[in-house]
């Protein structure tokens, strides 16, 4: 009905009030001594709503761990009669209740808010469930919100895929696996600020895993609008129904493309002590040999503060890893045991190569060779103690015998050996598939680098070689080598192999390989910089 229709049949038939039955001449079916008698939040967190020592202060919880909002307006607390209410409105499909209720929330949500979102956006229900309740209860709250902000709805952006369970029925952590992609977008946003409707929230798992889906799809803020807030922990089981203004991802947006146009190659600096205090950050998460990944984050970026709090993963240790332009990056090693939240996935790091700048790889290297070592060194190889970690360096000390552990590191030779146009190639006996490459192996203690060559060459393939040329070097953190690369020119012998370690090894022309490495290797580089050579006969 419209609102100027709505004036003028309460200005010609009283209306009743939704608690005392009394009649009433108010824009609203609640009287002025019920409304008052609502209960309301006092000093309520201006982040998640809940209660706080003083007014306007972070309670603890968003403190340790931020929600994906950054300011929660809280209407009315979920204690009796809201919860009867609400109730009604929701279960027993009084939908003027639920539209008196929404009435109250928006007053004072207009009295005390300039910016609205550019639209609503109701958190849809699946067919199967819409079909049984005949209505969305959040549709009917974002009606009233919209005709009091004159913010259109936008109904058709999301859909919900999966019919869940009732969330009440469930723990906090099995309502986020509860939740886990349960909604997808039709279309892709351009910086929009959303504002997302429910009825009720408890744990804030739907709204959360709704916003997340919205923001790494292009929204550039999204508000939670709902119609109360749970005081605390004054009944056990009171729900969480709340009216939440989000700024908390426009900080994290605009991190998020500072990352973007960031050159880590040039910019990123190494260290090994983090700074005391910072506003942003960076967080490489590590589990188990594995990296977090965002869900719709292609290619993949680490983490700003933000999202890492929020993550609800408990954390083994953390590592500095150094700054990019006065922005600390960190490696974070968490718990192995703990699940993917929410849209996030943790993928090997096989998986980056070629999916990400190559620089980005060996940061993301760099992280997980940090945390291994880490993991590996908490004791003592010597006397078996406890190790600690050094003020001045990334070492690790025994703290009984003083013995000395750094990140370890394994130098490699790997080369290119020619004879004429031919190239020699071999195929690893580990190795599936038809698939050949440069030869090479670590350098053992007691020789020079080109002795390791020397060595290596004969040791796999019987031959020698001769006019050694240093190429390049290149970080490969399968699981902690520094690659170093040359080019050398077959001297003498023949193809003998060692079998346990080759399983083929051949002479091929340079303009008939069969299948090579890629180019974000260097046996890659070494093959290519070769191949240009002979084309343009440069020595």
């Amino acid at each position: 009905m419209n609102t100027w229709l709505k004036k003028i049949l309460y200005g010609m038939i009283p209306g009743q009030c939704i608690l005392c039955s009394c009649l009433t001449s108010r824009h609203l079916d609640l009287c002025f001594a019920c409304e008052a008698d609502l209960p309301t939040i006092t000093n309520p967190c201006w982040r998640c709503g809940l209660v706080t020592e003083q007014q306007h202060e972070l309670c603890f919880s968003c403190q340790a761990r931020p929600p994906p909002f950054s300011h929660c307006f809280s209407g009315l607390a979920y204690l009796p009669p809201v919860d009867r209410l609400i109730n009604q409105f929701k279960n027993q499909q009084k939908i003027i209740t639920g539209k008196t209720l929404a009435q109250v929330l928006v007053r004072n949500y207009v009295a005390t808010h300039m910016n609205f979102p550019d639209y609503w956006l109701p958190v849809p229900l699946h067919k199967s469930k819409l079909k049984s309740r005949g209505f969305n209860q959040a549709l009917e709250i974002a009606e009233v919100l919209s005709d009091a902000t004159q913010v259109p709805i936008n109904n058709r952006l999301c859909r919900r895929i999966k019919n869940t369970a009732e969330q009440k029925t469930l723990t906090a952590k099995q309502r986020r696996r509860n939740m886990k992609n349960v909604f997808t977008l039709d279309t892709k946003l351009n910086g929009e600020n959303i504002g997302i409707v429910d009825d009720v929230v408890t744990t804030t798992s739907t709204v959360s895993e709704l916003s997340r889906i919205l923001l790494t799809n292009g929204a550039k803020q999204v508000q939670i609008s709902l119609p109360g807030t749970n005081p605390g922990q004054q009944t056990p089981s009171a729900r969480i129904i709340r009216l939440c203004y989000s700024v908390a991802f426009v900080k994290s947006e605009a991190i998020i493309m500072d990352w973007e146009t960031i050159n880590i190659a040039q910019d990123f600096q190494s260290g090994t002590e983090g700074p005391a205090d910072y506003a942003e950050s960076f967080h490489i998460v590590v589990s188990d040999e594995e990296i977090l990944t965002i869900d719709g984050a292609n290619p993949w970026r680490p983490l700003t503060n933000d999202e890492y709090r929020w993550l609800g993963i408990d954390e083994v240790a953390c590592h500095y890893l150094g700054h990019v332009n006065g922005t600390p990056i960190f490696a974070n090693e968490v718990d192995p045991e703990a699940e993917e939240p929410q849209g996030y996935e943790f993928e090997t790091l096989w998986s980056f190569l070629g999916s990400v700048d190559e620089a980005v790889f060996y940061l993301i290297g760099r992280a997980k060779q940090i945390v291994e070592w880490y993991q590996n060194h908490q004791f003592c190889g010597q006397c078996g103690k406890p190790t600690g970690g050094a003020e001045v360096d990334r070492s690790r000390k025994c703290k009984d015998c003083g013995n000395m552990f750094y990140p370890r590191l394994s130098p490699s030779i790997i080369v290119l050996i020619t004879k004429g146009e031919e190239v020699l190639l071999a195929k690893n006996a580990q190795t599936r598939g038809n698939f050949y490459s440069t030869l090479a192996g670590f350098i053992e203690p007691g020789e020079s680098i080109e002795e390791a060559v020397h060595r290596e060459v004969f040791e796999e393939v019987g031959i020698k070689v001769k006019n050694l040329r240093y190429f390049n070097s290149q970080s490969w953190p399968f699981p902690n080598s520094l690659m170093l690369g040359f080019h050398a020119e077959y001297d003498a012998g023949e193809i003998n192999l060692q079998e346990e370690e080759i399983a083929d090894a051949q002479w091929f022309h340079y303009k008939d390989m069969p299948n090579r490495p890629a180019m974000i290797s260097i046996s890659g580089w070494l093959i290519d910089a070769h191949i240009k050579n002979m084309a343009t006969g440069a020595d």
